[in-house]
């Protein structure tokens, strides 16, 4: 952040002399802080929370409990900026008159489509602006009723004012999953909040993975409930699996890549994840690093029972080999890095699913070839919801030949 000269105490000082315009973000929400903290002023706390935020639109998607929690807002302070974020709201849901007028010709004043679409009482997520989007939100608020979209919808923040699961989960993410990282992986992350990063999708972000709204959206579209079966016999790194366990839905993942199932699993389990399992990854990664290091490749079968303090840290380990391969830094250096994000993000999601008290589905994964699916009993499934891998874009086995050498598999 730039200073703001010694000829002001306080960007309000620098506001009152040079106009509104002039002032910084971080300066701007200062002022909105008032005074800080012993040994942070107001200025040092804005500029924390951009960078952990990245912008007024990340900070504005946080709900009121976890901008509280900032060290350094107390109750009065975190009540003026949300304040300020919903006037902001108000005054984005109307175009003035007198900008109405463009090179002499008058345009009439149209509304938002969100509110030609929806009921006042539908608050949509920040991000959803791109025209599937507004489509799957629309089919969504006449599908489901009210109580449904707080608790299965993808595309909405709130209904009559009540946040919906997907906004909570989403909004208890970890900063710590784009902290450290390349300008353009923060960005991804953070844009992505509500739509692609939330619960244990951001574990090893798999290149050409599906679009997790997406596939909650063609959940509700096609109406799988509760308990029943839905079956992706391409499943990748497990997108469709997470998604329908976060629902309550039963699923089945078949790959003929066994690092995408095993990546799979591990994304799973952790959903069910305790923070005694947590401690364990963390007490004990150093020594299982050591042990892991010294391998040339995991001879285990991967298909039998899986220790999900072990696999949380195999799988931080060969995200920090898929790392180390696209740059200069070593795994020595990228493990403890990565393995820390994972433990922040599932320790988020943990502390959201205790929250709502989600009801969390059962999944299960076969290594197998899609065409051929006669290990599953007839009539059991209720739905099928797949993405062909991206042949002609991704050659998948050279992108994942270091993890499938090291767990024993030749990738040809």
């Amino acid at each position: 952040m730039q200073s703001t000269g010694r000829q002001w105490r306080h960007p309000g000082g620098k506001l009152l002399t040079l106009g509104a315009d002039k002032l910084t973000d971080a300066e701007l929400l200062a002022i909105l802080i008032g005074a800080g903290i012993k040994g942070k002023p107001a200025e040092t706390i804005a500029a924390e929370l951009f960078d952990n935020h990245g912008s007024f639109k990340g900070l504005s998607c946080l709900p009121f409990e976890a901008i509280h929690k900032i060290k350094g807002l107390k109750k009065v302070k975190t009540i003026r900026i949300a304040a300020a974020f919903e006037i902001a709201r108000r005054i984005a849901g109307f175009i003035p008159k007198e900008h109405t007028q463009i090179r002499g010709f008058n345009l009439p004043t149209l509304p938002k489509i969100s509110n030609m679409l929806f009921p006042p009482e539908y608050r949509l997520l920040p991000n959803v602006s791109e025209q599937f989007e507004l489509e799957f939100a629309f089919y969504e608020s006449k599908l489901l009723g009210k109580k449904d979209i707080i608790k299965r919808g993808g595309f909405f923040e709130s209904v009559n004012g009540d946040p919906t699961n997907h906004y909570i989960i989403c909004s208890n993410n970890s900063s710590l999953i784009w902290e450290g990282r390349s300008e353009l992986t923060r960005s991804y992350f953070k844009e992505g909040n509500f739509s692609t990063g939330y619960a244990t999708h951001g574990l090893f972000p798999y290149r050409g993975k599906f679009h997790p709204q997406l596939v909650k959206g063609i959940i509700n579209l096609i109406g799988i409930k509760e308990g029943e079966t839905v079956l992706d016999p391409m499943c990748g790194s497990g997108t469709l699996n997470v998604e329908a366990t976060l629902m309550g839905i039963n699923s089945i993942g078949v790959d003929k890549n066994p690092f995408g199932v095993f990546m799979s699993r591990v994304k799973y389990e952790s959903l069910k994840a305790t923070d005694s399992i947590l401690k364990d990854v963390s007490d004990n990664a150093k020594n299982i690093y050591r042990k892991l290091n010294n391998r040339k490749r995991i001879p285990d079968n991967l298909s039998g029972k899986l220790d999900i303090d072990k696999g949380i840290t195999l799988l931080a380990y060969l995200d920090a080999m898929g790392y180390a391969r696209r740059c200069a830094k070593t795994i020595d250096v990228l493990f403890p890095k990565v393995l820390n994000r994972y433990i922040g993000q599932i320790k988020a999601f943990i502390d959201a699913r205790n929250k709502l008290d989600l009801e969390i589905g059962k999944a299960r994964f076969e290594y197998g070839d899609a065409r051929d699916l006669s290990f599953i009993k007839g009539n059991s499934i209720d739905g099928i919801i797949t993405s062909p891998p991206y042949s002609f874009a991704i050659d998948y086995a050279d992108n994942d030949r270091p993890q499938l050498e090291y767990l024993g598999y030749s990738p040809n």
